[in-house]
C-alpha cells in the first residue's frame, strides 16, 4: 500500500487502467487505495479515454497529420469551423470531438468549404460555466455535403432575416422610436 499512497490520483488511476497486468494482490491493494480516494469506476474509464485520446493526438501531432492549431477569423477574414455531427463525449466531460467542416470565412459568412475534419476540443468548468478550447484537427475526411448545404441554408436563411429586418425599417422608420418610447427631438 505504501506505494500507491506517494503516487498522484491521475497515476493511480493510470495504473487502475491497467488492471489486467497487475497480480491478484496488487489488485487488492490497488482497490483499498481507490476506495481511500474515493476513486470510482467512472474515474477509472475517464482517464482511460483521456489518456488512449492523448496518444491519438500525439501520434497525429508527430505524424504532422494535425492540420491546424487553431482557426482563425480577425475581423470577419480567415478559416473558422462550422456544423458538428458524429459528437463524442468523455464520460466525465472532460473532452469531445466531433466532426466539422472548415470554412473560408469573409465577413464572418462562411463562403468556400475546405474540409470535413474530426476535430477535439477540452473542456472545462468553472462557476458552472463550460470553457472550450480551440479546436484541433486529428483527422480529414471527405467533404461532407450534407453538413455544408446545411450551413449554407442557415447562412442563406440568417442573411434573408436580417435583410428583412433592414427592409422593415427602411419602410417605418418610426417603429423603433415607438417600440423604445424615443422622442423626435432632445431638449
Amino acid at each position: 500500500m505504501p506505494e500507491y499512497q506517494s503516487l498522484t490520483d491521475d497515476e493511480v488511476l493510470q495504473i487502475a487502467t491497467e488492471r489486467e497486468q497487475l497480480t491478484d494482490d496488487a489488485r487488492s491493494m490497488l482497490d483499498s487505495e481507490l476506495a481511500l480516494r474515493k476513486l470510482s469506476i467512472k474515474d477509472v474509464q475517464s482517464q482511460k479515454i483521456a489518456y488512449e485520446r492523448a496518444e491519438k493526438l500525439e501520434r497525429a501531432r508527430l505524424g504532422h497529420k494535425i492540420l491546424s492549431q487553431r482557426t482563425f477569423s480577425r475581423r470577419g477574414f480567415g478559416i473558422n469551423f462550422f456544423g458538428k455531427t458524429n459528437v463524442r463525449r468523455d464520460p466525465a466531460g472532460h473532452f469531445e470531438e466531433y466532426d466539422a467542416t472548415q470554412w473560408v470565412v469573409i465577413l464572418w459568412i462562411p463562403v468556400f468549404p475546405v474540409a470535413t475534419c474530426t476535430v477535439h476540443r477540452t473542456r472545462s468548468r468553472w462557476l458552472g460555466l463550460t470553457f472550450k478550447s480551440a479546436p484541433q484537427i486529428i483527422a480529414r475526411h471527405a467533404r461532407n455535403w450534407e453538413q455544408i448545404l446545411l450551413t449554407w441554408v442557415k447562412t442563406a436563411a440568417i442573411l434573408l432575416g436580417l435583410r428583412l429586418v433592414l427592409l422593415f425599417l427602411e419602410f417605418h422608420p418610426d417603429f423603433l422610436r415607438r417600440l423604445f418610447g424615443w422622442q423626435h427631438g432632445i431638449s
